[in-house]
């Protein structure tokens, strides 16, 4: 029986969703000997090395030398590398990998601003509830901790700044995948990330060594490969098959109930 190309694209990003929802984890490990730009500027190395690798095997490297394709790597690089990262690396400092998983799904709803009441992509009244719930699920998260304005954490606010930024990214990502592979888009992203990366650890005075690099390795690997690698070419892959927001909006459900998994726990 042959799958369609909407079914394989909620597969793609259903099991991208269950692998990233991991990387919060990973990335805190890390943190045990290296700082979160620190972190996030060797996770992006990796990913790029990563990326080669793929093109050399697939010969994919003509894909650079289509015209018109680096303004939108740049604000695709812009957009989700340096800024979206940066908050949300930042961010998991100062909040529970739990927390930003959630926080981050906020994404669903940003999505649904920008491709529906901007751009006019379609969104069925279903998928407008699961934006709707998505809010609600960040929002039963955050309350138990919050109590008001004044007790916000600054983790959460930080992730909860860091996708907004995502919906401009996916905007540019998804036209250049009608002229190059994902694999170009990712390298391309990652190198240009890179150097920003490494400037804002510079200037945050964030020092790496190699006993740091050593201690962290596998963890770095992990950022770089699995999720800065494989999860966001399952990803890319997903958005070129459907829509961005009905992509976001098929995993709300598992964002709401993991939501109310976090506040039985903190009843007990």
């Amino acid at each position: 029986m042959k799958i369609s190309e909407v079914v394989k694209g909620e597969l793609m990003a259903l099991v991208q969703a269950a692998l990233w929802g991991l990387a919060p984890i990973i990335i805190v490990l890390s943190y045990l000997s290296l700082t979160p730009v620190a972190s996030l500027a060797l996770s992006t190395f990796f990913a790029a090395i990563f990326f080669a690798i793929i093109l050399t095997i697939k010969k994919k490297w003509k894909d650079f030398a289509v015209r018109g394709i680096f303004k939108d790597l740049f604000f695709a690089a812009f957009f989700i590398g340096i800024l979206l990262y940066s908050f949300y690396f930042m961010a998991l400092k100062f909040t529970s990998p739990g927390n930003a998983s959630l926080i981050g799904l906020m994404e669903i709803f940003f999505s649904y601003l920008f491709f529906n009441v901007w751009k006019k992509e379609g969104f069925s009244p279903q998928h407008i509830l699961g934006a709707l719930m998505m809010v609600l699920g960040a929002a039963v998260v955050i309350y138990p901790k919050t109590h008001g304005l004044g007790g916000l954490n600054k983790g959460d606010v930080l992730v909860f700044v860091s996708v907004i930024f995502a919906p401009f990214g996916n905007y540019f990502q998804k036209r250049l995948m009608r002229k190059i592979s994902s694999e170009a888009i990712m390298f391309g992203r990652s190198v240009i990330t890179l150097p920003f990366v490494i400037l804002l650890a510079y200037f945050m005075r964030e020092t790496i060594s190699v006993y740091q690099v050593q201690k962290a390795f596998w963890f770095l690997i992990m950022n770089g490969v699995v999720f800065l690698g494989v999860t966001k070419l399952l990803w890319l892959a997903s958005i070129h098959r459907i829509s961005v927001t009905y992509d976001l909006a098929n995993i709300c459900f598992y964002t709401v109930l993991r939501g109310i998994s976090f506040i039985d726990e903190k009843k007990r």
